[in-house]
């Protein structure tokens, strides 16, 4: 008994070693975070941004609800809102309107996520909704508010999240689309519905005289 006490004692004396190192070490982590998520409660963030429609690139109905792409022109510094804390921000951009039957209604039409400090300065003179604007009670003479959304997703801690709102954009009072032949670039060559009924009447009345 007492061979295999000496034999067992420089085993349990190791694995008790191994058990302080790693409670000291979770320990340690857990301080670290809590630190981050205290510090990040007094980081001042001051944001600039604007947030402008460029273009409504299309606007049609398709099975009896009005969708709409958009050209938008981005000018946001989010720097001073990165820590050292902060692994990424999320960025997007909703289309908030209230239909004619007096629905309140929401809907994303662009987001990004910025990896980097440098990446958080973004200047993106026309940049193309990513999600198209889709409502069945009519989008056309409809007043929109825009609200940019940013959140900050930490390390360690609570996710931060803030806004700005861009009201006072009212949409086109008639349908857009592409013009014939049109090269698909960002805001080129759209036209509205009168005037693309117009051409193609033109068109047809060329080809009859030819």
């Amino acid at each position: 008994a007492a061979h295999m006490s000496a034999a067992l004692g420089p085993m349990h004396t190791f694995w008790h070693r191994v058990n302080a190192v790693v409670t000291l070490a979770i320990i340690a982590l857990m301080v670290l975070a809590a630190a981050a998520s205290v510090t990040d409660e007094f980081h001042v963030c001051e944001p600039k941004h604007d947030v402008s429609i460029a273009a409504v690139e299309r606007l049609v109905s398709v099975d009896g609800a009005d969708e709409a792409y958009f050209a938008i022109a981005l000018d946001l510094d989010l720097r001073s809102c990165w820590t050292w804390n902060t692994k990424q921000l999320f960025v997007s951009l909703t289309a908030s309107y209230v239909t004619p039957s007096n629905v309140a209604h929401d809907a994303f039409v662009y987001d990004r996520i910025v990896t980097s400090k440098t990446d958080a300065n973004l200047t993106i003179p026309r940049a193309r909704s990513k999600y198209k604007l889709r409502e069945p009670e009519g989008l056309l003479g409809a007043e929109i508010e825009w609200i940019l959304r940013w959140h900050q997703m930490p390390v360690a801690g609570t996710v931060h999240s803030a806004n700005a709102t861009f009201p006072g954009y009212v949409m086109p009072d008639e349908y857009v689309v592409p013009a014939p032949g049109a090269r698909s670039r960002p805001g080129m060559g759209m036209v509205t519905e009168r005037e693309f009924g117009t051409a193609s009447r033109r068109a047809a009345a060329a080809a009859a005289a030819a």
